[in-house]
């Protein structure tokens, strides 16, 4: 058998009835194998303990699962606004563990710690360890969390994943672990190979401004570049594009205006890596004060640049990471795990099917994904691991 991943998903407003259909269709295309893993991602709008229960119908009690809820789902077949994606893997070659860890707010390092306590040691004959990684975006600094996962797994053990996301309510964003749904909590999958994985990241944003440091900032509050309000800089280097790209008065718009948050998802600051930027989205801005709320921490010292991101460059963004890693696998893996950005879905609009059958042009087996509010892509190369508007890309080995 060696390994066997199948994709399944469905549209609906009734979580038990998509979480059925989508189980379904994946364990329908494993020709009658059990099923040992399941990463599950649903819509925020449905009830998380009922597509679980949906699909512990179709594929019994014993697959290891996690997942969480999403913006929006998609596999290597078609996208819903609202419903159910997974994927199912039958191996006789993987071995999967899981784990989950609240609290995850006040005490980030023992939510971590629980997460891997039960983990067991890898079986003989499996040398190489991987993780997915599913977090409650509201409670957690994705960078502290990722650096604290990589301490706790080891800085040889590479993994995807991402935050938990809610269609921009930021009001609720469970994960889930076997048959638990968790809010303030992380969750953990574990996978011994007998084959290295593989983890990609790529993102479509370009500097428009001129490198800029953080001068004042109090967690993920960012309130001073170079001395002057975030805000009124990040307004000035955007002024022109905004116009430009999408006939919008940037000085016109208001705290709390949907088109603020659509031109910050456009236009995000990149920390500036030399030959390469990390993006940090913020999500929150207040032009009185002049401060800005990123979904992640940007601490005083860092040097960023203004970056903007267009739809074509997304696309291509997408389908470089799909090709990057399917070639860094040359070929050999049976499945992939895709955390993408919500941020990009608001620079893509009607392009986002474009975006998707990028990836299914360069990936040869088939994915199931979600857009997220921050994504993890670690490998051993690595000390940071945290993203915004990215594509990672998670392939299982064969």
């Amino acid at each position: 058998m060696t390994t066997q991943f199948e994709s399944g998903i469905a549209a609906g407003e009734e979580g038990y009835a998509a979480g059925v259909e989508a189980a379904r269709a994946a364990a329908d295309r494993l020709d009658g194998e059990p099923a040992d893993f399941c990463q599950v991602f649903c819509s925020a709008s449905l009830a998380p303990a009922d597509v679980l229960a949906g699909v512990r119908s179709v594929v019994g009690d014993e697959p290891a699962l996690v997942g969480c809820v999403g913006t929006g789902v998609f596999t290597d077949r078609e996208r819903v606004e609202t419903g159910v994606g997974l994927g199912l893997v039958a191996s006789d070659r993987l071995r999967f563990q899981t784990g989950v860890g609240t609290g995850l707010g006040a005490n980030p390092q023992r939510a971590v710690r629980d997460a891997r306590r039960d983990v067991a040691e890898a079986p003989a004959g499996h040398p190489y360890r991987s993780a997915f990684v599913l977090y409650d975006s509201l409670a957690s600094d994705g960078e502290g969390l990722a650096r604290r996962i990589r301490r706790k797994l080891g800085a040889q053990v590479p993994f995807s994943g991402g935050a938990a996301s809610d269609d921009y309510a930021l009001e609720s964003t469970p994960v889930f672990c076997d048959d638990r749904v968790e809010h303030d909590a992380v969750a953990l999958a574990v996978v011994d190979a007998e084959a290295p994985s593989t983890v990609v990241d790529a993102h479509g944003h370009e500097p428009i401004s001129e490198v800029y440091e953080v001068t004042e900032a109090d967690g993920r509050r960012l309130a001073a570049l170079d001395g002057t309000p975030a805000f009124e800089v990040w307004r000035d280097a955007v002024r022109p594009y905004a116009r430009e790209m999408f006939d919008v008065d940037i000085d016109a718009i208001g705290p709390g205006d949907p088109e603020l948050l659509q031109m910050m998802g456009v236009f995000e600051f990149g920390i500036d890596q030399g030959d390469a930027h990390k993006m940090r989205a913020c999500i929150e801005a207040d032009p009185e004060t002049g401060t800005m709320s990123s979904l992640v921490a940007v601490p005083e010292g860092t040097r960023v640049r203004v970056m903007r991101g267009t739809v074509d460059s997304q696309i291509e963004s997408a389908r470089a990471a799909a090709r990057t890693a399917h070639d860094a696998a040359d070929g050999a893996y049976s499945g992939a795990f895709v955390y993408d950005c919500a941020c990009r879905d608001i620079i893509l609009g009607d392009a986002v099917d474009t975006a998707l059958d990028a990836m299914r042009d360069e990936l040869a087996a088939p994915f199931v994904g979600f857009e997220t509010y921050g994504e993890m892509a670690m490998r051993f190369d690595r000390t940071s691991g945290f993203h915004n508007s990215t594509t990672v890309v998670g392939l299982l080995p064969e």
